[in-house]
């Protein structure tokens, strides 16, 4: 699941109180909880049209305490959680999962605030960034999942704009931007990775995907 999913962008509507779970959902989060006394923030059934995986209950809970609870293997997913939600669907006769093969339903977690986090890095303009500190030789800004590399054009530009406080300046701009868009809080005590690096040693590993294999 990614910051743009359908599941994660309706789960901070229900979060923020703008909507509210369907009646499978709500009858699913309260089975679960049940269980294993944790909250339900919001899921789906999701499959890759065409292909032949098995389709994916995808359920999104607050954060990894809510995780650590639950079963772990894929197994006992399958053969605790999974059953629940097929007993609801067919039990009151939901149609819209008819597409799906239910009876071969994986289960898959994911931490709301993880993925909110992650929507934070993901909207930081980093075009902005290059521009407003082009000044000190920053060649490009690349992010990569949950942080960010600053390039300066030399090896010795990151000595050279550490010890001057320049980069210092680019973190808290860094955070900054990410800020703008934390929406629920998650930044005050947690910050966004960023590393500085050169032009010199991109050009040595010879490109994206040297630099990041």
């Amino acid at each position: 699941m990614n910051t743009k999913d359908a599941a994660f962008q309706w789960a901070k509507k229900i979060k923020s109180g703008q909507d509210q779970l369907g009646f499978e959902w709500k009858e699913l989060r309260n089975c679960i909880h049940e269980e294993w006394s944790v909250q339900l923030l919001a899921g789906d059934v999701f499959q890759i049209e065409g292909w032949s995986l098995p389709p994916k209950l995808r359920l999104i809970f607050e954060d990894v305490d809510d995780i650590i609870s639950l079963p772990t293997l894929m197994t006992e997913r399958q053969a605790t959680i999974a059953p629940m939600f097929r007993q609801i669907v067919e039990s009151h006769q939901i149609e819209d999962y008819q597409a799906h093969d239910l009876s071969n339903l994986h289960v898959d977690y994911f931490q709301f605030q993880e993925l909110a986090f992650q929507e934070c890095v993901d909207k930081i303009d980093c075009s902005q960034i290059r521009k407003e500190f082009k000044e000190f030789d920053v060649w490009n800004v690349s992010r990569f999942w949950k942080y960010l590399t600053v390039f300066y054009q030399r090896d010795k530009d990151i000595d050279i704009y550490a010890q001057s406080g320049v980069s210092d300046r680019i973190y808290a701009r860094i955070q900054a931007l990410a800020a703008l868009h934390d929406e629920f809080g998650y930044l005050t005590d947690r910050a966004v990775q960023v590393h500085f690096d050169s032009k010199e040693k991109f050009d040595r590993a010879g490109g994206w995907r040297g630099y990041y294999s």
